[in-house]
């Protein structure tokens, strides 16, 4: 076996409803925390957390928060809303500001993403 092959690749992933687990007709296209386009920002988090740290500071837990959120957003690559699927009566654009104002009505919809992004080996493509 060629281990050079084993790399990371794109991935769809449905949203599922939360409670019934049916897809909802949301489809996302996100990268592994591993890719290189999530470099840099982990850098600049990490970056950041140092000169917290020389200061004998650290991130509050509203900053976890937002890296967090930063770094799954950063994952993904766009999203299809197909069908009846709306939000607030329409399909949103895929941008920071749309992917935020979801999430803070919808935790769930982030939850899911979370997970999907520690599904480390779904990533991989020989």
């Amino acid at each position: 076996m060629d281990i050079g092959k084993l790399t990371t690749t794109e991935r769809i992933c449905e949203i599922k409803h939360p409670v019934t687990g049916d897809d909802l007709g949301i489809k996302v296209i996100m990268v592994s925390i591993d890719d290189p386009r999530m470099k840099k920002l982990k850098r600049e988090i990490a970056n950041r957390s140092q000169q917290l740290q020389m200061r004998n500071k650290a991130f509050t837990a509203e900053d976890l928060e937002k890296n967090f959120r930063r770094v799954v957003f950063t994952a993904l690559v766009g999203w299809d809303w197909y069908g009846e699927v709306e939000f607030d009566g329409r399909k949103p654009a895929f941008n920071e500001h749309e992917f935020n104002a979801i999430c803070d009505r919808l935790p769930w919809f982030q939850q899911q993403l979370e997970e999907r992004l520690d599904e480390k080996a779904s990533f991989i493509s020989a």
